[in-house]
C-alpha cells in the first residue's frame, strides 16, 4: 500500500444519504490524491460492519499492518457513530485520527467543523491537524456505547424512531418527525440525576449534546464545543405541545435557550432512571437503552480539524 503515514482507510457507506456519500467521494478523491494521500476504500455492507472495519482498521489479514495516517468517515451521523464506537474498542482509540466527508442526510459533526461542502472537508482533511475530540460514554443494561453527537430520550427518542420510518423525505424528515411527535404529546416520568442532585417527575426530553448542532444542522447545544470535557445537558420538563412547537421553531437558530422551559447546563456526568425501559436515540440511532449514565471521555479521539 506505500507508505502507511500517507495512507487513508476511507470507510464508505454506499447507501448513506440516498447514495449521495458515494458522489461525495467520487468528487473528493482528487482533492485528497493531491494532498500525497493513498485511498484503501473499504464499502459497509450491513449495520454494524462500519464499526468492525474501525475496530481492525480495516485490516483483512493477520493484523499485523501499519495502522492508516487516518479514519476517513464518508456517510452520514450513523456511520460516524458507528466508527467512533469501534475506534474506541481498540487499545489505541486515540492513535489514529478521525475525519470525515459529509454524505449523509444528517451531518452535525460537518456543521460543527464548517464543513459541509465536501469539497471543503477534503480540504481540511489534507490541511488540517490532528486535535483532541470529546465522546460520550453511554452506559446502560445493554453495556456501553459511544456518542459523538447526541443521547437522547423521550421526545428526542420519539422523534429519532419516526425519523427512521420517514427517510423517504431526505433531508426533512427530521423537522416532520420533530413535529410529529410533538403533536402526539407523550410525556414520561423519571429520576434525574445531576452532580448528586435528584429530581423527579414527568419530563418532554432529556439530551446531552457533545456538539453544537444536530439534524441537518440544528444548533442544539450552542455552547458546546468539540473538545472542552463537558457535555451540554438539555432538560424541558413535561410542558404543552403549543409551547413544545414554539421551542421547536426557534431551535435553528439557538434560540429556544431563551425559553424559561428549557434548562441548559455543561456537566460531565449524569444518570436518568426513566419509569419505564425505553430505548435512546444515540446519534440519530435507536439503540441502547434505560437506565443510563452518561459522561464525557475527554480527548477520546483525535479529528482533523
Amino acid at each position: 500500500m506505500g507508505d502507511p503515514a500517507r495512507r487513508l482507510l476511507v470507510i464508505l457507506n454506499p447507501r448513506g444519504g440516498g447514495g449521495r456519500a458515494a458522489r461525495v467521494l467520487s468528487e473528493c478523491e482528487s482533492i485528497l490524491r493531491s494532498g500525497g494521500f493513498e485511498l484503501e476504500v473499504r464499502e459497509t455492507r450491513c449495520a454494524g460492519h462500519a464499526r468492525e472495519l474501525a475496530r481492525s482498521l480495516g485490516d483483512q489479514g493477520a493484523g499485523e499492518a501499519e495502522p492508516p495516517s487516518a479514519v476517513v468517515v464518508v456517510g452520514g451521523d450513523g456511520t460516524i457513530h458507528e466508527v467512533v464506537d469501534g475506534l474506541l474498542a481498540r487499545d489505541d482509540p486515540g492513535d489514529v485520527p478521525l475525519a470525515i466527508l459529509p454524505g449523509g442526510s444528517g451531518n452535525s459533526l460537518a456543521h460543527d467543523l464548517s464543513a459541509t461542502d465536501p469539497h471543503a472537508a477534503a480540504r481540511l482533511i489534507v490541511g488540517g491537524r490532528p486535535q483532541p475530540f470529546d465522546v460520550l460514554a453511554v452506559t446502560g443494561p445493554l453495556g456501553t456505547l459511544h456518542a459523538f453527537n447526541i443521547v437522547g430520550w423521550g421526545l428526542a427518542m420519539d422523534s429519532g424512531r419516526l425519523g427512521e420510518r420517514l427517510r423517504w423525505l431526505g433531508s426533512s424528515r427530521y423537522t416532520v418527525a420533530s413535529a410529529l411527535s410533538v403533536l402526539r404529546g407523550r410525556r414520561r416520568t423519571a429520576r434525574l440525576t445531576v452532580d448528586d442532585a435528584h429530581e423527579s417527575g414527568a419530563f418532554s426530553f432529556v439530551m446531552a449534546c457533545n456538539t453544537r448542532h444536530t439534524g441537518t444542522g440544528m444548533e442544539i447545544a450552542p455552547e458546546a464545543r468539540l473538545d472542552d470535557g463537558k457535555l451540554d445537558l438539555l432538560v424541558v420538563r413535561a410542558t404543552s405541545r403549543l409551547a413544545l412547537l414554539a421551542l421547536l421553531s426557534r431551535i435553528d437558530s439557538g434560540r429556544h435557550l431563551r425559553s424559561a422551559r428549557v434548562r441548559y447546563e455543561q456537566v460531565e456526568a449524569f444518570s436518568l432512571a426513566p419509569a419505564a425501559v425505553e430505548p435512546l436515540n444515540i446519534d440519530g440511532e435507536i439503540t441502547g437503552q434505560t437506565p443510563l449514565e452518561v459522561r464525557v471521555v475527554p480527548g477520546a479521539l483525535r479529528l482533523i480539524r
